[in-house]
C-alpha cells in the first residue's frame, strides 16, 4: 500500500505544517470520493492533526476499508457509503465540504461518459445544497485540464486560459468539471447578518475571517502535476 511508503508519510507530515492549519481544530470536514488518491491523502493528513473530525463518503465500503480502514477505530472518523449523484442525508452536518468524487481514469471517460459528466455536476450541486443547509464552506478542487492546452510554447500560470477540445472522448470529464465550478463561483451561501437578518455572502477564496461561504480552489487530479489547496 502506498500509504506505508516513507515518502508518503513525509508528505503527510509536511501537509500538517502549513500556515494557519490550527483553525481547523474542532471542525468537521466532509470528504466525498474518499478512496481516491487525493481523498486518501487528505484524510490521512486531517487525521494526523489529531483534533479534526472527518466524515468520509464513497460508493464502496470494501474499498474504503482497504484504503482508509486504519482510521475506523478513531472516534473522530466516520465512513458513510454514499453515491455522490444523490443528495446527502438531511441529518448530515459539516464545517467544510470537499467534493472529490469523480471518474478520473481515461478508460471511464470513453466507456462511461454520461456517468462521468453526471457525478461531476451533481456532486458539486449536492455539496452546495448541503453547505446552504448547514452553513458550511465548500472547497472545490478543480482539475488542471480546465486550463486547457497551452498555445505554442506558453507557460501556464494561475490566470492562463488555454484551448479545450470538446470533441474528444475525454471532454465529458473536462467540460463538466468546468460546469461544476460555475455554481461554486456564482451561487450565494446565506449567513446570518449582524442584525440577525439573513444576507447573501459569497466567499470565493478566503474564509479566514470566520465567515462561512464558498472557496474555489485550483487543484489537479492528474498524477505527476503540481497542485495546491488552501484552506
Amino acid at each position: 500500500m502506498f500509504t506505508d511508503h516513507p515518502s508518503y508519510k513525509a508528505d503527510v507530515q509536511r501537509a500538517t505544517d502549513v500556515a494557519d492549519i490550527g483553525r481547523l481544530s474542532g471542525k468537521t470536514v466532509l470528504v466525498t470520493g474518499a478512496t481516491g488518491l487525493i481523498g486518501v491523502h487528505l484524510i490521512d493528513t486531517l487525521m494526523q492533526l489529531g483534533n479534526v473530525n472527518v466524515i468520509a463518503t464513497g460508493r464502496s465500503a470494501a474499498s474504503a476499508g482497504a484504503r482508509i480502514g486504519s482510521h475506523y477505530a478513531s472516534p473522530r472518523f466516520r465512513f458513510a457509503e454514499h453515491d455522490a449523484c444523490l443528495p446527502f442525508d438531511e441529518s448530515l452536518t459539516a464545517d467544510y465540504i470537499i467534493p472529490l468524487a469523480s471518474n478520473t481514469h481515461p478508460l471511464a471517460y470513453s466507456q462511461h461518459p454520461v456517468e462521468t459528466a453526471t457525478v461531476n455536476v451533481l456532486g458539486a450541486k449536492h455539496a452546495l445544497d448541503l453547505a446552504v443547509r448547514c452553513h458550511a464552506t465548500v472547497l472545490y478542487p478543480s482539475t488542471v485540464e480546465v486550463y486547457g492546452n497551452a498555445r505554442g510554447e506558453d507557460v501556464f500560470t494561475e490566470d492562463y486560459t488555454g484551448t479545450l477540445n470538446l470533441s474528444t472522448a475525454r471532454s465529458c470529464y473536462t467540460e463538466t468539471l468546468c460546469r461544476g465550478a460555475m455554481p461554486i463561483i456564482r451561487r450565494t451561501i446565506w449567513r446570518g447578518g449582524e442584525d440577525g437578518e439573513a444576507e447573501p455572502r459569497l466567499r470565493t477564496h478566503d474564509a479566514a475571517d470566520g465567515h462561512k461561504g464558498v472557496v474555489a480552489v485550483p487543484d489537479t487530479r492528474r498524477e505527476g502535476r503540481r497542485h495546491r489547496a488552501e484552506i
